[in-house]
């Protein structure tokens, strides 16, 4: 329903802060096979086109660089942070 009218209704100005804050197009999620903490505490962004279904088997396409490949024996030399993940399911209009 909201993906088809989406545009339009924020046409018509209509506030949607609460809907797309809400959990209908974004879910937070925690996976044993992503890590729960790390030393960089920025902010990442990534596309992610599957399934939701198949994100959970994605965290080596989704950060390839070496820096997100964990080094456990570095890890305790360093201040770690929290990751939070979370994935936004708003379709893309074309």
């Amino acid at each position: 329903m909201f993906n088809k009218n989406l545009c339009g209704i924020i046409e018509m100005g209509l506030e949607v802060t609460d809907l797309l804050n809400s959990q209908v197009y974004k879910s937070k999620f925690d996976f044993d096979e992503w890590p729960g903490s790390h030393p960089n505490k920025e902010k990442e962004i990534r596309p992610f086109n599957g399934s939701f279904f198949h994100v959970r088997h994605a965290y080596e396409e989704l950060f390839p660089e070496a820096e997100f490949q964990i080094n456990f024996k570095e890890k305790n030399k360093q201040k770690i942070y929290k990751i939070k993940y979370s994935i936004n399911l708003l379709t893309q209009a074309a």
